[in-house]
């Protein structure tokens, strides 16, 4: 029986990206903090960040297609073998800290979905703090992602491309009802 490589689409990358960098908790927080004037920041990130990210990484995708390495082929490529490493270390480093800090902020918009505001100031659970409660489900997400990810690439991309659909979805949404109230209330 031969073995088959399976292969994530286009299109799940895109979503896996687009879901890392426009997340679910970043939307919310920045109208939240700062209303309609967010809105000129996530236009001026998708044309100044987004999208020439998206472009180098298929430029360095199709360049280095039969490559196995990834980051580390492109810079070995590049600068050599000892900074390709440094750098290969640092994004994946990176996304360690990403990981960390999205996982205990992950809460706050699905304690804002659930309760209609942020109730993770009030949860206790077994006499533990509220910050510790939510230190405990950020770890337990942690856990479960780290689960997920072992899994293989199959089930990352499944769940990146519902995730990404649902960001894409939710932005999408926040944009037409800000238009909306703005022009409601004579903007």
């Amino acid at each position: 029986m031969p073995h088959t490589i399976k292969k994530m689409s286009l299109i799940g990358l895109i979503l896996m990206i687009f879901t890392s960098v426009f997340g679910f908790a970043n939307s919310p927080s920045a109208y939240y903090l700062m209303g309609y004037s967010a809105i000129p920041f996530y236009i001026f990130s998708a044309l100044l960040f987004f999208i020439p990210f998206a472009l180098m990484m298929a430029e360095m995708g199709a360049a280095y297609r039969k490559e196995e390495g990834g980051i580390y082929s492109w810079m070995n490529n590049s600068v050599g073998p000892r900074f390709a490493f440094i750098g290969t270390f640092m994004w994946f480093s990176s996304y360690i800290i990403w990981m960390v800090s999205t996982s205990a902020k992950v809460w706050v918009p699905f304690s804002t979905f659930l309760y209609g505001s942020d109730m993770t100031q009030h949860w206790r659970i077994a006499g533990l703090e509220p910050t510790q409660v939510v230190g405990l489900l950020a770890v337990a997400w942690m856990i479960l992602v780290t689960v997920v990810a072992s899994k293989g690439i199959n089930k990352i991309a499944r769940i990146t491309a519902v995730g990404g659909i649902a960001v894409m979805c939710l932005n999408l949404v926040l944009l037409l009802v800000s238009i909306t109230i703005l022009l409601l209330n004579g903007g």
